[in-house]
């Protein structure tokens, strides 16, 4: 399934709304319908300001529109609010791969599948970046991530047992999973085996080494590395 975003906070929007929403709720939906209107608004020769950019792509923004615009589109500001919120240890560890489609890790140098016990075959963040959207990590030295599947319910909120884990843990960064249905809980742990467990109707999947998981960064929570 599809994780579509809202047009005006970035959040995903939850399953259960018209297949044609463009936004998460009402409160955004009358963000975003005040700022169309108000960037149709003639701006004054005498208030032209100086030549601006868009933040995200560089293009120019006309001066007939709105002083305040940061964004030369919605496109744009949405692709802004959506940048990643990983973690820096994550992002400048050299423990990165990508993956195809049946989510087997690749070593974009090389084209060949990557090894979670080969650092030969890991890439930068940058590197793997440039080369495909498709991202993993590979789990060691001190990170782990406890993966939840089927976590949200029909209408888009958590599931009781996801709500108790995803409560235990205020300050990690937490991600949507690529299905758009399942949670990654990114933290610290020693180096150790790794698990799987049902607990209330809940799958829970912990890993802290030979492991790797694919990332979205499609944020459900900011956070950073604390304990697991």
């Amino acid at each position: 399934m599809e994780t579509r975003i809202c047009a005006w906070c970035a959040r995903p929007i939850p399953p259960g709304k018209n297949r044609r929403a463009k936004y998460c709720s009402t409160r955004c939906r009358v963000a975003g319908n005040r700022e169309r209107h108000a960037d149709t608004k003639p701006v004054k020769p005498s208030e032209s300001a100086p030549e601006r950019t868009c933040r995200q792509c560089g293009a120019k923004i006309e001066p007939h529109r709105r002083k305040d615009l940061k964004y030369c589109s919605t496109r744009c500001r949405v692709a802004a609010h959506r940048t990643p919120a990983i973690p820096a240890e994550m992002i400048e560890a050299n423990r990165w791969v990508n993956h195809d489609d049946k989510k087997r890790p690749i070593n974009p140098k090389t084209g060949r599948y990557a090894s979670v016990t080969d650092p030969e075959t890991w890439n930068s963040y940058q590197t793997c970046k440039q080369a495909s959207k498709h991202l993993g990590y590979i789990l060691g030295q001190g990170i782990a991530c406890i993966d939840l599947d089927d976590a949200f319910t029909a209408q888009g909120t958590l599931k009781k047992a996801a709500a108790r884990i995803v409560a235990t843990y205020p300050h990690n960064w937490i991600e949507i999973s690529p299905s758009g249905t399942g949670l990654h809980i990114w933290g610290s742990a020693p180096e150790q085996k790794g698990f799987r467990r049902y607990w209330n109707g809940q799958n829970i999947e912990f890993y802290a080494r030979d492991r790797y998981i694919t990332i979205t960064g499609n944020t459900y929570q900011k956070g950073s590395l604390n304990p697991l």
